[in-house]
């Protein structure tokens, strides 16, 4: 979050981070500063057409400005550091860092179960997407690593903040 409130992005300032593998169901903690605003899940519908508009669009240069960053890892997957990234996706919420975007792709694919899909042909039809999805041409960009709109702070101006 520091890197993006460097470049004028509204964000909290992280005050202490701790891991505490001991509990799986909240590996980590994070104290920060608080910022004005709700959660943009909470709030988009009661929003104006012209706030509505004008979160659209502020969220939009964010997105394009985070995306205009060199990726940090030279080409790696990665966290900003150049170590591993959290995400839910996978057992102890660790990914990485990879070398390339294949071995990133094949590491989230070697836990794929087909017990939520009602029939195998659907597990192998989204599989096969899955890997299809790798060889589409598109850039390794800096993200957001859990980007939803709980994450996304609005104020009533309105101005949105990630968090």
């Amino acid at each position: 979050m520091d890197a993006i409130r460097r470049a004028g992005i509204p964000a909290p300032k992280v005050i202490s981070y701790s891991e505490h593998p001991e509990t799986p169901w909240a590996p980590v903690s994070i104290l920060m500063t608080r910022i004005p605003g709700h959660e943009l899940s909470e709030v988009y519908e009661d929003l104006e057409e012209t706030e509505r508009e004008s979160t659209v669009s502020e969220l939009k240069l964010i997105l394009e400005t985070m995306r205009s960053w060199p990726n940090p890892g030279d080409g790696r997957i990665c966290s900003i550091y150049g170590g591993p990234i959290r995400s839910i996706r996978v057992l102890n919420h660790r990914i990485g860092p990879h070398e390339t975007e294949r071995e990133s792709n094949e590491f989230l694919l070697s836990t794929a179960s087909s017990h939520s899909f009602r029939l195998p042909e659907e597990f192998d039809s989204t599989v096969a997407t899955a890997k299809r999805m790798e060889d589409m041409p598109h850039s390794i960009i800096f993200m957001h690593g859990d980007f939803a709109m709980r994450n996304v702070l609005v104020a009533r101006r309105p101005r949105v903040s990630l968090h």
